[in-house]
């Protein structure tokens, strides 16, 4: 599970502004835990899935909420780390 010292590094893996507060967990789902990432650039879930993810369903599932965004579906954008992934590791933890 991730802690809240991480923040800092959760943002700069998505290349994000720092400094970053990461608070929570603040909801539970099916797949895991979400936090909230306070930055100056705004606020960001980011998921701690209980079970790791396979890459290639993670890229998939970004894609297609990509699609349904510029179809017009209102939805939060997918957050990318800086390589262009949407799962990033952060002290040994898988994040979304």
């Amino acid at each position: 599970m991730l802690d809240a010292t991480l923040g800092d590094a959760v943002a700069a893996a998505y290349g994000l502004p720092r400094p970053a507060t990461l608070a929570g967990p603040v909801a539970r789902g099916q797949q895991g835990l979400v936090w909230r990432l306070e930055t100056a650039g705004g606020a960001f879930a980011v998921k701690d899935p209980l079970e790791p993810v396979d890459p290639a369903d993670a890229a998939a599932d970004a894609a297609f909420q990509d699609a349904a965004l510029a179809a017009g579906v209102p939805l939060p954008r997918v957050v990318r780390d800086v390589s262009g992934n949407v799962l990033a590791d952060v002290g040994g933890h898988q994040v979304r």
